[in-house]
């Protein structure tokens, strides 16, 4: 059952993977007038109506545009990005029909030109999904007041306590709280700054709609996320950096230069033989039949399905079996391993569970990003076979387990206990992130 009856989104940011169009759009639209883009620039006209940031500009920069020639300019620079190219954030359109079909009123509250706003849905295939669509010019002001947001309510026949808002913004999470609305702050990374203060405005966060199909009620009416799904939003900005890691987004391009991947290969391949040993420490630990079963489970899968892919790679490169059985794991790959393993001589289930957690995770999250990302590329991308495992249901589904398993294990916990899970899941990130660097440097060592 929806906690809410009406779900009100922003476009570009939250909905759509889109604000670096529109960085590119102000890098370019400035320098054809010989001008820098000022580092405050995007904050200051993020909240603005395009009519108020069009005459903001004129003014800040004593440009002779006037706002509808500057207004127009702006408009037919972003024309063919989001009648094309923009696309959905990961698991928002499933998010969007899963309310539809649940009966939730839906309505667009976005500062986007009109004329944008109907090819991007189109592009997507959500412009059926949607109830209400409201403009900031339609209701005559910017996100730092709360019009959109109840003009979308008044329109959708919601009241504003019953409506959940999602955005990306500082200014415009503050002025739907100021309307009575409850907010689901989404996480991009042109608002990484002022991330830590979204999320103390907001009522919840996420990282990416995945996370959002996991709002429940809880027992006094209020709006909860479980703990294993809230994690994410806990590493949020090692997480974003992950994925915009260059190693990640030249697989995804196919421009991975091959010896790196190599590399690569091999040390995932050392990584995976320690990683194996961690499940099965903690199949051992668990008190439940079910607990290791799973736990068994997902050791067999570490060691068959997912080194096979390994295996597939190391083949075509024309690697021998005495080659890996030579190869040295690199300081960055040890340490990992060693920090997973101490909590196999040391730890209890939750805290295997949570170290072990990201590696499937990142991976499952970056490759279905790649695929819908960089699908025009996929086709003769020589990484297709990798991205395509880690993207599949499949591969989600052999870890599907983790979350309920996590929230029952870290349900009688203190606060301080489950901090302390938190800390181990945040630095398997790290680690994570730490990987896919040392292989894009080919490092064996600081």
């Amino acid at each position: 059952m929806n906690p809410y009856k009406g779900y009100i989104f922003d476009l570009d940011g939250t909905l759509l993977d889109s604000m670096g169009v529109w960085d590119q759009i102000d890098v370019d639209f400035l320098a054809k007038r010989g001008i820098d883009l000022p580092p405050d620039y995007m904050n200051a006209i993020t909240s603005m109506t395009f009519h108020d940031a069009a005459a903001y500009t004129i003014k800040r920069f004593a440009l002779p545009d006037s706002v509808d020639g500057l207004s127009r300019e702006w408009k037919d620079m972003a024309a063919y990005a989001y009648g094309h190219t923009v696309r959905m954030k990961p698991y928002a359109k499933e998010y969007l029909m899963a309310l539809r079909e649940s009966g939730a009123k839906l309505a667009i509250a976005t500062s986007m030109f009109p004329e944008l706003c109907g090819p991007v849905l189109r592009n997507n295939g959500i412009d059926n999904l949607f109830h209400a669509i409201c403009n900031t010019n339609e209701s005559g002001c910017g996100k730092s007041r709360p019009d959109v947001f109840l003009l979308a309510a008044e329109k959708i026949g919601v009241t504003p306590g019953d409506c959940l808002v999602f955005e990306d913004i500082l200014a415009a999470v503050k002025s739907a709280k100021s309307a009575g609305m409850d907010v689901c702050a989404v996480y991009d990374k042109t608002s990484e700054n002022d991330w830590e203060e979204i999320k103390a405005t907001a009522d919840y966060a996420i990282v990416d709609f995945r996370d959002a199909s996991n709002i429940t009620v809880n027992k006094e009416g209020g709006v909860r996320m479980s703990f294993s799904r809230g994690l994410k939003e806990r590493a949020a900005k090692v997480w974003e950096e992950g994925y915009n890691h260059p190693f990640v987004q030249e697989l995804g391009k196919g421009t991975l230069d091959r010896e790196k991947f190599k590399f690569y290969l091999l040390q995932d391949y050392l990584y995976l033989i320690q990683y194996a040993k961690v499940f099965a420490a903690a199949a051992v630990k668990s008190d439940t039949e079910e607990m290791m079963t799973n736990f068994t489970a997902s050791q067999y899968l570490i060691l068959a399905d997912e080194m096979d892919i390994h295996r597939e790679y190391m083949a075509g490169f024309g690697i021998t079996r005495e080659e890996i059985l030579s190869v040295k794991p690199s300081l960055y790959n040890s340490a990992y391993t060693a920090n997973m393993l101490a909590y196999g001589q040391t730890g209890g289930v939750a805290e295997l569970l949570a170290a072990v957690f990201p590696c499937a995770w990142t991976y499952a999250d970056y490759a279905k990003r790649l695929k819908e990302q960089y699908a025009d590329r996929l086709e003769g991308n020589f990484y297709k076979t990798w991205i395509e495992n880690y993207a599949s249901d499949a591969f989600l589904e052999s870890f599907e387990w983790f979350f309920d398993a996590l929230d029952n294990l870290v349900s009688n916990m203190t606060d301080k206990q489950r901090e302390k899970i938190t800390e181990i899941f945040i630095s398997s990130v790290e680690f994570e992130y730490l990987f896919w660097d040392m292989a894009y440097k080919v490092k064996m060592s600081y």
